[in-house]
């Protein structure tokens, strides 16, 4: 909507008044429209969902609920064991920049958010980046033994970095200044406790670390852990009720990796199973090389070919069987899997033992992996 109502401050009393939606659109300045930074084929104001046959915000959120975001965000915060792993997709594991991108890529169909040199004018970027914001120190708050961050490498050209300059959580992220004058650093602003916010339920001036550790366990598994899991806590939670021993779930997974330079970026690995879309990888258009990876849960794809109550052995064939893979473009076309040898998928399947209480997280059992042939997805073929 253009505008919204707010109540306003008026002669004392509060009064229903119009304003500009600040998070409808940007416009861009005629400045940018002349060239003054460059070229820019874009529109003057910030697009959504605006291609044929598409309307905003129905084909957007057709496009995200496509997406695993719900199984995916909750994998990162069971599985991810280290800062590294949790916040990049240029380390092996699960990650939040795998959803992260795949929300930039659908929550306005493909147009200005998807590319990261525009998408900070974008409003949907704030309020995206918030919740990364959020489910970030949600990780570091189930973490928080191990909540720091820890890297180097060698940069790309950035804005105020040098091709080459070896980048450390103290190398100042410019322009960015802080108290003083001096430049921030990843590590300055690692931890939300010391920018004076929080998100709910952590309360860091009055709990010690194992009980936001519990509250927020609480919140991940009520939003984002398996129905059936809170459907279970909710008929054993009465009070002196024994708790049985949960029953390990066999959980699939597939592990997702690719170098980037062989890819017309951004696009989306999408992974099918008989026909039906199980999981995708989307990687934006920055870095333009290097290895990428990804774990995607499987679950929505097993339930969806009817195939979950079968034995560990009858599932695994059946997705080496019947993986089907589409890198999709952002205009919609794909390209071939002979231009991507870099591409690999491994299956993962492990015993998952669910939590005695919505305070704790599953416990993970020993893994499997085994590599397995992703062939091309021919159109129409499971129709």
């Amino acid at each position: 909507m253009p505008t919204v109502i707010i109540n306003k401050p008026v002669a004392g009393t509060l009064q229903p008044t119009a304003v500009r939606n600040p998070f409808y659109r940007f416009k861009y300045p005629k400045s940018v429209l002349d060239g003054g930074f460059g070229s820019f084929d874009g529109a003057n104001y910030t697009n959504r969902c605006a291609k044929d046959g598409e309307s905003y915000p129905a084909t957007a959120n057709e496009k995200l609920a496509n997406l695993t975001l719900k199984e995916t965000v909750y994998n990162v915060f069971v599985r991810a064991s280290s800062f590294d792993e949790m916040v990049s997709a240029q380390n092996q594991g699960a990650n939040f920049e795998g959803p992260h991108s795949g929300v930039h890529l659908a929550a306005a169909c493909g147009q200005d958010l998807a590319l990261l040199s525009i998408a900070a004018f974008e409003p949907l970027f704030w309020l995206h980046h918030v919740n990364v914001d959020r489910l970030i120190a949600f990780w570091q708050a189930l973490h928080f033994e191990n909540a720091t961050m820890h890297f180097s490498y060698a940069s790309d050209q950035l804005f105020a970095t040098p091709t080459g300059t070896i980048v450390t959580p103290k190398y100042p992220i410019l322009p960015f200044m802080g108290w003083g004058g001096s430049p921030l650093t990843s590590e300055s602003v690692t931890h939300i406790r010391d920018w004076g916010y929080t998100y709910a339920p952590m309360r860091f001036w009055d709990q010690a670390p194992g009980e936001t550790k519990m509250e927020v366990s609480r919140t991940v598994n009520s939003l984002y852990g398996p129905r059936e899991q809170q459907q279970w806590q909710e008929r054993y939670s009465f009070k002196g009720l024994r708790r049985r021993e949960r029953m390990p779930q066999r959980e699939y997974f597939a592990k997702v990796e690719v170098e980037r330079s062989e890819l017309e970026l951004p696009c989306q690995v999408q992974l099918f199973l008989k026909g039906n879309l199980a999981g995708s990888f989307t990687l934006l258009d920055m870095p333009k090389k290097g290895m990428s990876y990804d774990t995607i849960p499987l679950r929505r794809g097993i339930e969806a070919v009817g195939i979950s109550r079968l034995s560990t052995k009858s599932v695994l064939g059946t997705i080496e069987d019947g993986l089907g893979v589409v890198i999709s473009k952002l205009d919609g076309t794909t390209m071939s899997l002979d231009h991507v040898p870099s591409l690999k998928i491994e299956v993962e399947d492990m015993d998952v033992v669910p939590p005695d209480s919505l305070n704790e997280l599953p416990t993970l059992g020993a893994a499997q992996t085994r590599t397995v042939m992703g062939r091309p997805l021919a159109i129409g073929e499971y129709s």
